[in-house]
């Protein structure tokens, strides 16, 4: 009860380590559909965290495990808007038939929505927006870029009519609007910043994930065997959409191990990624 992760580190008197932090300080904040608060002094679970206060926790570990003469590698933080509990559920996933279109902008005429129109084909979801200044619902269509999570319940918008029916829209803590996700972005490159800055004062490597999990959304291949950001057949994340599995981080792995070679001039060998499994299909 009375020691830290830092202090447990600093007992084995480490010569070399690796430092990951700070995904967690933008990730609740996202998967909570931005309902969290912004910057708050003290952060709870959910709400995203000020960028001074991430710096100056990361500069504390690292001078911490430095100080002694520690080599080591930090990384920054991957867009976790690009990861499949954000992208699976696309913001235009109403397909309607010209009979269905036609009925609910009858019904979207008698709540005083005329504004949103819905037609054959592919139609955005509604959702909850309490800045719209007009009719009794504050509702409206989803815009290109704006996310809908993973966690909003796939029968409710099959059975349901969440989504389409202008009494059941999608609420705040199904999506991320455009602020918010403009927000997570800002913050990110904040955290990132102070990321590098800490790496470049204390002479240790950077592991540049922002960059590396990118390519996870174009598609990676790996001893012909191809891996991407898609939900479950892309064979890199787990199935909370979140976190990558085992295939997933060895792929990680391997770019750790590839900064700590090129910043020590090591030859560590990178891990065979075909060895660690991936999902398994029923």
């Amino acid at each position: 009860g009375s020691s830290s992760i830092l202090s447990e580190a600093m007992r084995v008197n480490p010569t070399f380590f690796t430092l990951w932090l700070g995904n967690n300080d933008v990730l609740g904040y996202a998967t909570g559909g931005g309902v969290g608060n912004v910057d708050p002094s003290f952060p709870l679970p959910g709400d995203l965290s000020d960028p001074a206060q991430v710096g100056g926790a990361l500069t504390i570990l690292v001078d911490s495990l430095t100080k002694t003469g520690a080599k080591g590698v930090i990384a920054n933080i991957p867009d976790v808007t690009s990861i499949p509990f954000f992208t699976t559920i696309p913001w235009n996933g109403v397909v309607l038939t010209q009979g269905a279109a036609d009925t609910l902008n009858l019904i979207y005429q008698q709540v005083d929505h005329a504004s949103i129109v819905w037609k054959a084909g592919v139609n955005p979801f509604v959702i909850e927006d309490t800045t719209v200044s007009h009719g009794s619902l504050r509702i409206r269509h989803a815009k290109p870029g704006e996310l809908i999570l993973l966690t909003t319940p796939g029968d409710s918008i099959r059975c349901a009519q969440w989504g389409v029916s202008p009494f059941k829209a999608l609420g705040d803590s199904y999506v991320l609007n455009q602020s918010e996700v403009a927000v997570i972005n800002a913050h990110t490159q904040q955290y990132n910043a102070l990321i590098g800055n800490i790496a470049s004062s204390y002479g240790i490597g950077l592991a540049d994930m922002n960059a590396y999990m990118k390519t996870f959304t174009s598609g990676i291949v790996y001893n012909g065997v191809e891996l991407n950001a898609n939900f479950i057949s892309g064979g890199a994340f787990s199935l909370d959409g979140v976190h990558p599995n085992p295939r997933g981080y060895s792929l990680i792995a391997n770019e750790f191990i590839k900064t700590i070679n090129a910043t020590y001039n090591s030859s560590i060998p990178t891990v065979d990624v075909t060895r660690y499994p991936g999902i398994i299909f029923p």
